[in-house]
């Protein structure tokens, strides 16, 4: 008689569920690193202004003393952060306009670049996100497709009409200029360096944004000049990134911020996830893209 063998059943390893909890929460940690609470950058100075109801439309308020430090490794620019009800800017001085240049994304038509890449592709030392690009992908744009006109180093690089639309930039000589221009007047005015973003938010020295802006409360890049030349380049964080009460700027308090420090001109720049800011190849703010610093189609850089 053939003895049977009988076939042992096959065990299968189970995964503790223990370890199954850490490889979960370590990868959902990662993802959301963005959003959680994180220290403020080093080496700023705080400034705390009155609460957005206290705030005027003319601005010229009283300055609040500041005690800002020079930035060793950078001559001539200054950093520091600023405290505000629902967000915190960082803003970068430059004394001499003409460091500042327009930078377009190498890959046009295909990919945009971080504004790290840009500072280090044109050997820059700072920058900030640029202008507006072509975004089909649901607020997830790859950045490269860069919209309207823009100018670099006297060059026209890019446009997709040339009659006016809302453009910044500079002049040879260094005076920012912020409003609607056709291509012809921007060369009437020997614009050297611009790209298409709005709206304007301080001329003349005065307030001119309407309401709060009507753009919500969100992280922001924007740039302004003092009279006496220096560029301003100010990015603020918002959707919460920094904790339950840093909801964002509206468009009124970028107005307020630009005043504060001294623009007598100043327009808003692509914000959201786009807003970013580098110094001596480190990222100076805290972007809200999931991905970190996000690829987009123009930089405002400091050379």
């Amino acid at each position: 008689m053939k003895k049977r063998h009988r076939r042992k059943k096959s065990r299968k390893r189970l995964i503790p569920i223990f370890v199954v909890s850490a490889v979960y929460v370590t990868l959902l940690g990662t993802a959301i690193h963005h959003f959680l609470p994180k220290p403020p950058p080093p080496k700023t100075v705080v400034k705390t202004l009155p609460p957005r109801e206290n705030y005027v439309d003319t601005a010229f308020e009283t300055p609040i003393p500041l005690s800002v430090s020079d930035d060793t490794h950078t001559s001539g620019i200054l950093v520091k952060t600023e405290e505000y009800p629902g967000f915190t800017a960082t803003v970068m001085e430059i004394r001499n306009p003409s460091r500042v240049q327009v930078a377009m994304t190498k890959y046009k038509g295909s990919v945009g670049e971080t504004v790290s890449q840009f500072v280090n592709d044109n050997n820059a030392v700072a920058g900030i996100n640029g202008g507006s690009f072509m975004d089909p992908y649901d607020w997830r744009g790859t950045g490269g497709f860069p919209n309207d006109i823009v100018i670099a180093n006297g060059n026209l690089i890019n446009h997709s009409h040339l009659g006016p639309q809302p453009m910044i930039g500079f002049t040879a000589s260094g005076q920012m200029i912020a409003g609607n221009y056709s291509y012809d007047q921007l060369k009437n005015m020997d614009v050297t360096q611009a790209l298409s973003f709005y709206p304007v938010l301080v001329q003349h020295g005065q307030d001119i944004v309407q309401g709060n802006g009507g753009w919500g409360y969100a992280p922001r890049t924007v740039i302004g000049q003092k009279a006496n030349g220096t560029v301003l380049l100010i990015v603020t964080n918002g959707r919460y990134e920094n904790g339950p009460g840093n909801v964002g700027a509206s468009l009124q308090d970028m107005a307020n911020v630009l005043l504060q420090n001294g623009a007598v001109i100043g327009a808003n720049l692509d914000g959201g996830s786009s807003a970013t800011m580098i110094l001596n190849g480190k990222l100076i703010n805290e972007p809200t893209d999931v991905l970190g610093e996000r690829k987009v189609a123009t930089a405002i850089i400091v050379k």
